[in-house]
């Protein structure tokens, strides 16, 4: 036999005395990337999805009607000058100071500064006269003026949509992550709201980095992201009250955490740094709190009882709200359920958008009498559900599904009457949903395909691993 022969029959022989199958391959070299790499590969997705994010909303910006709501928070655009003198006459108790954290006043006050624009160009909206008046009476912005603030928008919205794609990725993979953006970018709903100088996209961001903190502490209870969460979940209150209930949430969560140590270790449990992860959590609240009291001057007088006011002042202006439009009123958490399909899957789709655009362009019509939006949804629903099963309690996915969760039941609950701006949180956690069915589906016929290509004796070995069929994954336990 040749030299050449020769060499190629030590190769085979080697393959065969050291298999290496197509799945192990993969594994390790997908393990074997630098974390450089990883994240410089999550860096340039989630440029690009910006990119495609606020190309969305700067084109559609202008074909956005006004809404009369957006000259409210114009016209407080100077409370981010007023803050520098937190006992001026602007932060006694008025209407306007009672009826809006300023988060979303401060938003669009740092907007126009930054675009040259001045921050008292028009007046306060009066509901009971049209468009015509209020423009006479000054409270109509100048174009200039409007379009700063719905680009401002435009811009938070665009990072919803990354920290969207970062979370449904930290979930499952960079697939699920991508889908997850897209879905949201291309939402109706998210479109309208991110070209519309409110203060919504400004929450649904606060929650955003709040879902992906939430992993992280899960994964490594360090102070630093402990403090984003509480941070994030003060600035969110700050904007719509609702976020500081997750500060709650979480309380709850650590105290559960801590009494289930103790049970298992005793005394020891409640020394530091044991009980470290308990801790950070139980002081959420604290945390968030202090953001919210630090930035709402109306509050520092005396914090706990006006916060208690602002919440009569906000069930009040719910119930005024049901009577003024009583075909917006929303009687019970089922009612409010039921809204959700209305407004998240019927009157703004994602797909139904997709499918309006290919029966417009290319003339084929697509009829489903249920929504695909809906379809996706529920399944990336049970995927995460049955991923907190596989994994624990305690684990990354199930601090996040906690929080998902916990944001629309917050919603469902305090729904009072049925605008669609309302609905914005509970697309950002349909948006990550999405990304958990696509990921986790992508996983699956990944690891399908490797085993097609792989030698038919590892397959049986391949067949033993996990995936998420299985529940053979390693749960975060307690201890």
């Amino acid at each position: 036999m040749d030299r050449n022969g020769l060499a190629l029959r030590h190769r085979h022989a080697r393959f065969r005395t050291n298999p290496r199958s197509l799945i192990g391959r993969n594994t390790e070299a997908a393990q074997s990337r630098s974390p450089r790499a990883r994240w410089g590969l999550n860096l340039l997705l989630a440029t690009f999805l910006f990119a495609i994010s606020f190309s969305i909303n700067i084109a559609n910006l202008e074909q956005t009607e006004l809404h009369p709501d957006e000259t409210r928070w114009l016209n407080r655009a100077h409370y981010i000058e007023d803050f520098g003198n937190p006992y001026g006459e602007n932060w006694q108790d008025y209407y306007l100071t009672r009826g809006q954290p300023p988060g979303g006043s401060y938003l669009m006050g740092i907007g126009l500064f930054l675009q040259g624009q001045p921050l008292d160009a028009n007046g306060v909206w009066d509901f009971h006269y049209g468009t015509d008046w209020n423009r006479i009476a000054g409270a109509v912005p100048d174009e200039d003026v409007l379009m700063a603030g719905r680009r401002t928008n435009a811009v938070v919205s665009a990072l919803v949509v990354v920290f969207a794609f970062f979370a449904a990725s930290m979930l499952t993979n960079r697939i699920g992550g991508v889908f997850a953006a897209l879905f949201l970018a291309y939402h109706p709903l998210h479109i309208t709201l991110s070209t519309q100088a409110l203060s919504d996209e400004l929450l649904a961001l606060s929650l955003a980095v709040t879902f992906v903190a939430g992993f992280k502490f899960a994964s490594r209870p360090a102070l630093g992201w402990a403090l984003v969460m509480g941070v994030s979940l003060g600035i969110g209150g700050a904007t719509k009250l609702a976020p500081l209930a997750l500060s709650f949430v979480l309380a709850a969560f650590g105290v559960l955490w801590l009494v289930l140590q103790y049970r298992q270790r005793g005394k020891s449990a409640l020394g530091w740094p044991a009980s470290r992860k308990a801790i950070l959590l139980i002081v959420q609240p604290a945390i968030s709190g202090f953001v919210f009291v630090a930035m709402y001057p109306f509050l520092w007088v005396a914090p706990i009882r006006r916060s208690l006011d602002l919440l009569d002042f906000r069930r009040a202006e719910m119930a005024s709200q049901a009577r003024i439009w009583p075909w917006a009123l929303v009687e019970n958490p089922k009612d409010a359920f039921m809204r959700y399909g209305e407004q998240l899957h019927d009157a703004y789709s994602t797909t139904r958008h997709a499918q309006q655009w290919i029966d417009r362009n290319l003339g084929v019509p697509i009829s489903n009498p249920i929504s695909f939006d809906f379809i996706v949804v529920a399944i990336g629903g049970i995927l995460l559900l049955k991923i907190v099963i596989q994994r624990g309690l305690w684990s990354p996915h199930a601090m996040v599904a906690l929080l998902m969760a916990a944001e629309v039941g917050a919603v469902t609950v305090g729904l009072g009457v049925d605008f669609y701006r309302y609905y914005l949180p509970v697309l950002l956690v349909n948006s990550v949903l999405v990304g958990v069915a696509f990921g986790e589906g992508s996983s699956q016929l990944r690891h399908l395909l490797a085993r097609k290509q792989a030698p038919r004796g590892e397959r049986a070995a391949a067949a033993e691993r996990p995936g998420w069929l299985t529940s053979a994954v390693r749960r975060e336990s307690a201890s």
